[in-house]
């Protein structure tokens, strides 16, 4: 077996285990060994959180924003950090059923 990674035609890089020596068209029916599918999240959920986080820290204008030179970035992971985290918990957790 052997680790591959690729970009698919979506644009989303892939990594698999394969077997030594399976052709580029079967890599994608491999072992997947990759970050959660972001899909997963509710961003309409996100979005909110992250409009709330925006308002709680007073960045309501650009000016705002160039004020607060990492508001912006703390907003966003205050919004969605825990949620990503709770997918690769997810994850761990249906891969120790399927073992």
């Amino acid at each position: 077996m052997k680790l591959v990674e690729w970009k698919d035609q979506e644009g989303y890089m892939r990594r698999r285990s394969v077997k030594n020596g399976d052709p580029q068209e079967l890599w994608g029916l491999g072992i997947p060994e990759e970050s959660p599918s972001m899909g997963l999240l509710d961003w309409d959920d996100i979005k909110r959180d992250i409009h709330n986080q925006l308002m709680s820290r007073k960045l309501y204008t650009f000016h705002d924003v160039q004020r607060s030179q990492n508001g912006v970035t703390a907003a966003v992971q205050a919004a969605i950090a825990k949620k990503i985290v709770a997918l690769y918990r997810e994850q761990e957790k249906e891969t120790r059923r399927n073992e």
